[in-house]
């Protein structure tokens, strides 16, 4: 018997596509159930009804293993444990044909091919040996694949080789995923700032050396560890300080200059990146922000930040350093007025004392927005930023 199978690329998509398909085939499409069903060891059932019928699809992990119109014949022998039983055995080719789609719905990747008829214990003996079952010829009813099939089967004897389908190697080809409310919320918010706000860059280089030596001796503390990545968010906290304008945030009707300093830190997900805050940066410790930041990419990743912990931030530092990204430019986390963007640190010859030595150096960029930083606020803010880096000894004081 030949049957149709319908798989479907993506997933999570599967039961809009098929609904789509209905919604090609009739003029009005009522309701789309989905529900799972313990008995059936990870198969799914989605409904569909139109004004002329009622449809069922049996999918597993987004594989439709049938379609059925549901009739009142059908629904009174119990379709469901019907499809259930006959999925779990791989004997769905015995549901009667009338039952499947026998052409291809509009709008369906389809794939036809002609299923083998196998014995469940015959498919289990090929998989344990290794068996593709479509070379093999079965000798039970109507060319069913049985247990001696596979006793007896000789690799290459079953049916001459015949080629495999040519597929050009730049066949176009796509997956469509459904947005996240995350992916749209960051869409939407990127763009708002993106195309609202002038955004203007300030790219430097800073001398690295004293910075790895005061963390090396820093994680000499016992029961203490500190990142760069914490350094750099206690000395902007520090720096924010002296120049209140970079740490402001601007409104339709007013500019507010804030006193105290929380700075977000960029966290990425696997939805997209979530934006946690460290409030009052400039008045905790090394320790304490380490252990902050690290505690909100924890739970970042684990979906369990609460809304109060990603609000209210005064500046953004995001950091790609950890993936070897030498430099890179950030979009400004409105309503701040700044967004540090911080790269890798690079080790490089450097001129020092009129010679030329290795060195390790890190670039910044400082993107900004000029209705509240103008150039020479952002250059100065970098000057006193530098200082805390390359001199980190002086944060502690």
């Amino acid at each position: 018997m030949q049957v149709t199978t319908l798989s479907f690329e993506n997933m999570h998509n599967h039961g809009e596509l098929f609904a789509n398909m209905l919604r090609a085939r009739h003029k009005t499409f009522i309701e789309h159930r989905n529900w799972d069903l313990p008995e059936a060891n990870g198969m799914e059932f989605d409904q569909y009804d139109t004004p002329a019928s009622r449809w069922i699809a049996v999918h597993e992990f987004g594989r439709v293993l049938a379609g059925v119109r549901l009739t009142p014949t059908t629904a009174r022998c119990g379709i469901y444990s019907y499809m259930i039983r006959d999925a779990q055995l791989g004997l769905l080719d015995s549901i009667p044909s009338d039952l499947l789609f026998e052409e291809a719905p509009v709008g369906a990747h389809i794939w036809e091919s002609s299923r083998v008829f196998v014995s469940p214990l015959a498919r289990r003996m090929a998989e344990e040996i290794g068996i593709n079952l479509s070379e093999v010829k079965g000798s039970g009813e109507n060319g069913r694949v049985i247990k001696r099939d596979i006793e007896n089967y000789t690799p290459g004897a079953s049916s001459p080789a015949t080629a495999a389908k040519f597929v050009p190697a730049g066949q176009e080809d796509f997956e469509e995923k459904p947005n996240s409310q995350m992916r749209k919320v960051i869409a939407k918010r990127l763009a708002e700032s993106k195309f609202t706000a002038p955004h203007y860059y300030l790219n430097v280089e800073f001398d690295m050396a004293n910075a790895i030596a005061f963390r090396e001796q820093f994680n000499t503390i016992p029961d203490t560890k500190i990142s760069y990545n914490d350094m750099i968010v206690k000395a902007c906290a520090l720096a924010l300080k002296l120049h209140p304008q970079v740490n402001s945030q601007w409104f339709a009707d007013k500019m507010r200059l804030n006193n105290h300093v929380h700075i977000g830190v960029a966290v990425a997900v696997e939805d997209g990146l979530v934006v946690p805050v460290v409030k009052f940066a400039n008045e905790q410790s090394l320790p304490q922000i380490g252990a902050a930041v690290r505690d909100f990419a924890k739970r970042s990743r684990n979906k369990k930040l609460t809304p109060q912990e990603m609000e209210g931030s005064t500046f953004t530092v995001s950091n790609l350093g950890m993936f070897g990204i030498e430099s890179f430019t950030s979009i400004i986390n409105q309503p701040n007025s700044a967004i540090l963007s911080v790269g890798a640190i690079l080790e490089k010859p450097v001129v020092k004392n009129g010679q030329v030595v290795a060195g390790h150096t890190m670039k910044l960029s400082l993107a900004c927005d000029h209705r509240t930083v103008d150039g020479a606020t952002g250059a100065e803010f970098l000057q006193t930023l530098k200082g805390f880096i390359e001199n980190p000894v002086t944060m502690l004081v």
